[in-house]
Order: structure tokens, then C-alpha cells, then sequence
């Protein structure tokens, strides 16, 4: 698996992944735009093929099973070091989206996304994480924390960040509603 898209390096906590001490969106924040509810893959690219049902032991290994709900995100997939536990995440409005992945402890992780159709209940986008600016390009609010990667310390910080890495990012499709199998 080269990247996983967005989720699972925020989900592993990944070094040099953009975060916070706490969430900086809030409520008020969120988007209109919303994913619908039920299985996702998140595909590490266009190459990858698209799986066609939710049984997951036939999916391809460039293919990321994630469980959606309304405000938390779960991963389905193989690897033992990713929690299977739901972690909360919300898509703060914007151009790109935000998309803030918050553990138990609070740390907010950060990526851009670009749903695809209509606003509410999109089945189909592109993100990616959003990691610690290179030291050429000097971002206000962004601060390096030795050997734990960097912080941002405002919302600004974030979407600036997100303005000098959005691109094509990685392709993510609904599959189904919740049922699965395995």
C-alpha cells in the first residue's frame, strides 16, 4: 500500500503529518458537502481496480476498506497496527475541504478533499493527507517539533498548508451501505 489516500496515515498518526494539539473546526464549520454513510475504499490510485461488492477478502490490496458514519471514520482494513475503533472527523467547509481526524487524545490530524457530484451524500472524492510543509516553504502558524513532526496553530495554518499541497490526491468511492463481509 503506497499511501492510502488520506485516512490511514491519519489513522496511524503517521510522522510528519499535519496536526494540532486540539481540533481547530468546529461545528460551525462543517460543510455542507458530506460523504454518504456505509463502506468506502479509498484506492492508492486511479490504477487501482475499483472492488464491486463488500466482501472484503475479495478486494484488491490497493484498495482501503473504511467504514463511514456520520462524524467518525473506522478502518476495515488488514493491517494490525491501525485501531479498528471509530475516530471522529469532520469536513470543514472550504476550497479545498478540510478534513479533521481527531484520536482519543484530543490531537487533531489534517488532509484536503474534493468531493465529486453533489453536495450531500457524495459517493465519490479525491484527498489526500496534508504533511508538514518542506522547510522551503515557510507557513505562517506552522510550527516543527522536533523528531514529532509539526504543528499548526490556527485554522489559517491549515488552509494554507492545504493551498501549497492540494493536487490530484487519491481517488476514494462508496462500495455499499454497512453491510459487509469478510
Amino acid at each position: 500500500m503506497r499511501y492510502a489516500a488520506l485516512l490511514l496515515p491519519l489513522l496511524l498518526s503517521a510522522c510528519a503529518v499535519l496536526e494540532s494539539e486540539e481540533p481547530l473546526f468546529g461545528a460551525n464549520l462543517i460543510a455542507e458537502a458530506r460523504p454518504a454513510e456505509g463502506l468506502w475504499a479509498m484506492l492508492e490510485d486511479d490504477a487501482c481496480p475499483l472492488p464491486t461488492s463488500a466482501d472484503l477478502s475479495r478486494w484488491p490490496d490497493c484498495a482501503t476498506p473504511l467504514q463511514v458514519s456520520a462524524g467518525s471514520v473506522r478502518y476495515l482494513g488488514p493491517n494490525p497496527q491501525v485501531s479498528r475503533r471509530p475516530v471522529g472527523w469532520l469536513i470543514a467547509r472550504g476550497d479545498p475541504l478540510i478534513v479533521q481526524v481527531t484520536s482519543e487524545s484530543g490531537r487533531s490530524s489534517y488532509g484536503w478533499m474534493r468531493a465529486q457530484g453533489g453536495p450531500a451524500d457524495f459517493r465519490r472524492a479525491r484527498l489526500a493527507a496534508l504533511y508538514c510543509p518542506g522547510a522551503e516553504a515557510d507557513v505562517a502558524g506552522v510550527r516543527l517539533v522536533a523528531d514529532d513532526g509539526c504543528r499548526a496553530e490556527t485554522r489559517g495554518a491549515v488552509r494554507r498548508a492545504a493551498a501549497l499541497q492540494v493536487g490530484e490526491g487519491a481517488p476514494a468511492v462508496w462500495i455499499a451501505p454497512a453491510a459487509i463481509s469478510r
